[in-house]
């Protein structure tokens, strides 16, 4: 047999509600044909009626857990909760007598229900309770978010806020000596390493220069500097900051290790070396500078301190500056790539001569290179005095090759065989002085040229004997010939120079130096400004100086030894009747063969 009680407060409370009302509204009554009472079937235990006396107050309507407490008395039999229907059953104090028995419901009609409405003044009675229910809520609520903000505050002052960072590193929720440790142990291990120009790489150890992290509060600072009192703000914005570690180590270890290593003995660098000029075959060439290895150990040893006062890990000795000891001349300088330039145009002149018997002479490179002079460091400059000897012994070596003025000459002559002559002035001569000037300008403008010598005289036939066209003069027979290109065109008897008055006709090889024609010979001017003679000719062909072939009008025998007593002032006369004949053989610089 199961029985119900309610909770012993809420009966209390709800029998002292019950009772306190002296006066209610009646209540209509819901006849049972529009709205009949629903069974509330109960296992074992009959439906009681309530009857609207008893019905407690309405205002608020409250569903009752119902507890089973078994009786003593009662046999042991298994409670059964009751099913409650979906519509609220208004709250009843049960009567202490009907736990003895069971109420039984008629089964042939339900008792009705009556539905209580809550009066006005219940119900104004209830607002203070909820209320102070509220206010009881707002009072707890505020006291959580006091304590929250409290333990914030006081979280704060030992502990950095959410989203804080240090030196990169995220620290929230971290004391300072959290941080600090964490920081010590990245300066753990520490290394420096050293890059060399040629690659190699030196490693020094911090423990080998007593290198360790020396905190200095600044870690606790952050902390302390945190905005304590808005804590709450963390969880919306981020904060970071720095902290430099101080750190201490040994510089005189630092400095005798750095010392030490191999790439900083003297046995292992090179000095450096200027680049220069050499010569390859014909060729200047700038020899590029050798940059060595050569380290000022004090730089590479201020470099350390500096990089482990800074916790820095890596050092590349090529970019410190002054680090190597560095070439003073390098190959892409401009003075040594003008120098060597230079040199090379003065190389690149020449000058080639070519001769009148058909060979060359040239003076180039091979040649100019040696007209250069080194000085003490084995640098190619030009002395001009050197320059201009060298210049002048070429073009004299020219004319030694070219020159036939004043030779011996071979000649076949018409009725006597083949004779040396010597003496005149005919064949080349070299104009050395013109020749000087050109080839200094041509070799050291590095210019190119091939031609023929700047003569004062060249030959008629060109070649190395007299050719096959001239005019020969025999002052023994007292004849002349005109040959042209080995034939005999023309040939008279002559008078030349009268020889018992030393006025003998120059003997040797000489040219015509011009013709003309209706001429007036005037002998030596006297002191009163006359002169000795005056002989006017129809025709004149000078060979040498005031001596040449001309026309005699005023003699009437030629040849035989006329010349040795009435000769001439040292021309050769002709007889007037072939000089016309023999003028027009006559060319400008036709070679004149006189002999005895």
């Amino acid at each position: 047999m199961s029985i119900f009680f309610w909770k012993k407060k809420k009966s209390e409370t709800e029998q002292e509600t019950a009772a306190e009302p002296a006066e209610q509204t009646p209540v209509e009554e819901v006849p049972a044909e529009e709205a009949p009472a629903e069974e509330v079937p109960v296992e074992g235990t009959p439906a009681e009626e309530v009857p609207a006396e008893e019905t407690p107050d309405l205002g608020e309507t409250r569903v009752f857990e119902p507890v089973a407490v078994p009786d003593e008395n009662a046999s042991e039999e298994p409670m059964v909760e009751p099913v409650v229907d979906s519509f609220e059953v208004p709250a009843v104090v049960p009567d202490e007598s009907a736990f003895e028995e069971p109420a039984v419901v008629p089964e042939e009609k339900p008792a009705p229900v009556a539905v209580v409405e809550p009066e006005e003044d219940d119900y104004e009675e209830k607002k203070p309770r909820r209320k102070s229910r509220a206010l009881l809520w707002i009072f707890l609520l505020l006291l959580l978010i006091a304590f929250c903000y409290y333990y914030g505050y006081t979280y704060s002052q030992t502990h950095f806020l959410e989203n804080t960072y240090i030196n990169g590193m995220d620290v929230s929720n971290m004391t300072a000596p959290e941080v600090e440790k964490i920081l010590s142990k990245e300066a753990e291990g520490y290394e420096l390493k050293i890059t060399f120009r040629d690659g190699e790489v030196e490693v020094i150890d911090g423990d080998a220069i007593g290198f360790k992290v020396k905190p200095d509060g600044s870690v606790d600072r952050i902390l302390q500097s945190q905005d304590h009192k808005e804590w709450f703000r963390c969880f919306f914005r981020r904060t970071d900051g720095e902290v430099e570690q101080h750190t201490t180590f040994d510089p005189n270890r630092l400095k005798a290790a750095v010392a030490a290593l191999p790439e900083l003995q003297e046995d292992h660098m090179v000095a450096p070396k200027d680049a220069y000029i050499e010569l390859q075959q014909t060729t200047f060439t700038i020899i590029p500078e050798v940059e060595g290895n050569l380290v000022d150990v004090g730089i590479v040893q201020n470099a350390a301190q500096e990089a482990v006062s800074k916790e820095q890990r890596d050092i590349v000795v090529a970019d410190l500056e002054g680090s190597y000891k560095v070439p003073s001349v390098r190959a892409q300088d401009a003075d040594i790539v003008e120098k060597c330039d230079s040199y090379n145009h003065m190389l690149a002149g020449s000058i080639t001569w070519n001769t009148p018997d058909g060979e060359s002479i040239t003076v180039d490179k091979n040649t100019t290179v040696n007209w250069l002079s080194r000085d003490e460091n084995g640098e190619y400059y030009r002395d001009e005095d050197l320059w201009e000897e060298n210049i002048e012994f070429w073009v004299d070596e020219l004319a030694r090759n070219v020159n036939t003025v004043g030779k011996d000459w071979d000649f076949h002559t018409t009725n006597n065989g083949t004779i040396t002559i010597s003496g005149g002035d005919y064949g080349y001569s070299v104009n050395k002085v013109k020749e000087r000037e050109e080839v200094w300008d041509l070799l050291w403008d590095g210019e190119t040229d091939e031609r023929e010598p700047y003569f004062y005289s060249v030959q008629f036939n060109h070649g190395s004997g007299l050719g096959g066209t001239y005019i020969e003069a025999n002052l023994s027979s007292q004849h002349v010939w005109i040959y042209v290109d080995g034939t005999m065109v023309c040939e008279t008897d002559c008078v030349s120079g009268n020889t018992s008055l030393g006025r003998g006709t120059p003997t040797g090889v000489f040219q015509i130096l011009y013709k003309d024609t209706d001429v007036d010979l005037k002998g030596q001017q006297l002191a009163n400004g006359q002169y000795s003679y005056i002989s006017h000719v129809n025709y004149w062909m000078p060979f040498y100086g005031g001596c040449g072939f001309h026309d005699a009008s005023w003699r009437s025998r030629f040849g035989g030894s006329i010349y040795k007593s009435d000769g001439s002032h040292g021309c050769i006369n002709l007889p007037p009747s072939i000089t016309p004949k023999f003028y027009g053989y006559v060319s400008k610089g036709m070679p004149v063969i006189v002999y005895y």
